[in-house]
C-alpha cells in the first residue's frame, strides 16, 4: 500500500534555501572565509568574543538542520527555522538601531517569518490551531 506523499510548498523551498545560504555564510564568516564580516551587533561580538562565535556557528547549523527539517515538512524543522529567523530578526533590528545593517538580510528574514507564519504553511506542518479557524463575534454563542 502506497503512503499518502504530502508535497512541500514551492516558498517552503525558497525559505529553506534561503536559510541554508544564510547560515552556511553564517558559519563562513566566523572564520573569516567570505565576503567582508557583516555589520551587524553579532559580527561585532563574534570579533571580540570567543563564546559568540561558537553560538553563532551551531545557530548557522541549526539554520541548516532546520531547513533540511522544513523539506521533509517536519514540524521540529518549522520551530528550529522560525527559532533562528527570530534569533536573526532580533540581530538585524538590534544592528538597525545601531545605525549598522544589511537591509535585504532584513527583507529576507522578516518574509521568510511572514510566509512560514501563513495558515497554509502552518496547516502543512500540522500547527494550525483548529480553533482560530471560525472565530465566533462575542455575544453571539447564543448567550
Amino acid at each position: 500500500m502506497k503512503s499518502e506523499q504530502r508535497r512541500v510548498p514551492f516558498g517552503v523551498w525558497i525559505v529553506a534555501i534561503l536559510t541554508i545560504v544564510l547560515s552556511t555564510i553564517r558559519i563562513l564568516s566566523v572564520y573569516g572565509i567570505g565576503p567582508p564580516g557583516s555589520d551587524t551587533i553579532l559580527s561585532d561580538l563574534v570579533e571580540q568574543y570567543r563564546i559568540f562565535g561558537a553560538i553563532s556557528v551551531v545557530l548557522g547549523i541549526l539554520g541548516i538542520v532546520g531547513a533540511i527539517g522544513l523539506l521533509r515538512l517536519m514540524p521540529a524543522g518549522f520551530v528550529i527555522v522560525l527559532l533562528v529567523a527570530g534569533i536573526s530578526l532580533l540581530n538585524e533590528l538590534l544592528s538597525t538601531l545601531a545605525g549598522r545593517s544589511d537591509d535585504l538580510r532584513l527583507f529576507i528574514v522578516v518574509v521568510a517569518v511572514v510566509y512560514l507564519n501563513t495558515r497554509p504553511v502552518r496547516e502543512a506542518f500540522g500547527r494550525d490551531d483548529p480553533s482560530t479557524r471560525t472565530m465566533t463575534a462575542r455575544g453571539a454563542e447564543g448567550e
